[in-house]
C-alpha cells in the first residue's frame, strides 16, 4: 500500500486483483449483505476494497456506513472519507 502525504492530508492507493469478490468472505456480514444487493460489479468491488482498506488501515477501530445520500462516513475515528 502506498500512503500519500499532503498537509494533513493521507491519501491511501492500493492495487487489488480485477476480481476481487473472493475477498468478500474477508468482510464483516453487514458488508456482505450490501455487496448482494448491488448488482452492478463496479459498486460490488467498490465496496469490498474500501471496507479491506479501512480494515487494513483501522484495524478494528474504524467501519464504513453511509447517509441517507449514500455518501461514505467513517465511524470510530476522527475524520473524513472518499470512496
Amino acid at each position: 500500500m502506498r500512503i500519500l502525504k499532503f498537509h494533513d492530508t493521507h491519501i491511501y492507493v492500493k492495487e487489488l486483483p480485477s476480481d476481487i469478490t473472493p475477498l468478500l468472505h474477508l468482510c464483516d456480514t453487514e458488508t456482505q449483505k450490501k455487496v448482494k444487493n448491488v448488482s452492478s460489479p463496479r459498486r460490488q468491488r467498490e465496496i469490498i476494497a474500501s471496507h479491506l482498506m479501512i480494515k487494513e488501515i483501522f484495524n478494528d477501530k474504524a467501519t464504513i456506513n453511509h447517509d441517507e445520500y449514500g455518501a461514505p462516513i467513517i465511524i470510530g475515528i476522527d475524520g473524513y472519507i472518499s470512496t
